[in-house]
């Protein structure tokens, strides 16, 4: 799953949420609903013709998320929930003419099957890089690396601990793309590349005191996974 092109793409689109919703938190339950709600046009066509879309859906999906983050604010809200999300999405896609985001009949089918909790979480990961990144690009083995580095911590047991340390580890995911997107400018690139995210995570990784972003070590590679899911039960 964690290699499959399509769930690349939706974190591709994740992140440009993210980038759209800048500092205002999206609710795992947001996250979720999103999910459902685009990954059904992900066919085999969307991701084989990509790199052709990429660049009309990703700033639609960057527009959802302001006008997401717009209705949240004028409700008082904290945090971005699923009406906001879907309501927001129907919004851009009677504007839009691209093929990952035509207008929707409506809300997901009652009885579709669930989101597993495993996707919802790397897509939160996903979005809160965004929101790390700003407006700079990223590309398409940027996101395939961030989901690849941390999709091999995420055992059953990280997943069960995971609503008691998703603040603090997201906001270490905002830092890297915070990173990531400084690395590549000083390098004059115009986009966020797979090395960029690799060595900002490495950097905040060091600093981190959460079990999902440790330190790794290094020349060989990150320290075994079951050692990493293992560290969380020591998180404050």
């Amino acid at each position: 799953m964690r290699n499959d092109p399509a769930e690349t793409v939706m974190g591709h689109v994740c992140v440009a949420l993210g980038q759209g919703t800048g500092a205002v938190r999206v609710s795992r339950a947001a996250v979720q609903a999103f999910h459902a709600h685009y990954r059904p046009v992900v066919t085999p066509e969307v991701v084989a013709g990509w790199e052709g879309y990429a660049v009309q859906v990703l700033e639609r999906i960057r527009a959802i998320g302001r006008v997401a983050t717009q209705a949240a604010i004028e409700r008082g809200k904290t945090a971005i929930g699923p009406e906001e999300t879907l309501r927001a999405a129907r919004a851009v896609e009677v504007e839009s003419d691209t093929p990952l985001c035509p207008p929707q009949a409506g809300l997901p089918e009652e009885g579709e099957p669930a989101v597993g909790i495993e996707t919802v979480i790397l897509e939160q990961v996903c979005v809160a890089f965004g929101q790390g990144t700003g407006a700079m690009r990223v590309a398409r083995e940027a996101v395939a690396a961030l989901r690849e580095r941390y999709g091999a911590v995420l055992t059953d047991e990280v997943v069960r601990q995971w609503d008691a340390v998703a603040v603090q580890v997201l906001e270490r995911i905002r830092a890297i793309g915070r990173l990531a997107a400084h690395l590549a400018t000083a390098a004059a690139r115009t986009a966020i590349g797979r090395e960029d995210v690799l060595r900002a995570a490495q950097a905040v990784e060091v600093e981190s005191d959460t079990a999902f972003c440790p330190p790794q070590v290094a020349p060989h590679g990150q320290i075994p996974r079951e050692e990493l899911a293992a560290n969380l039960l020591t998180v404050a």
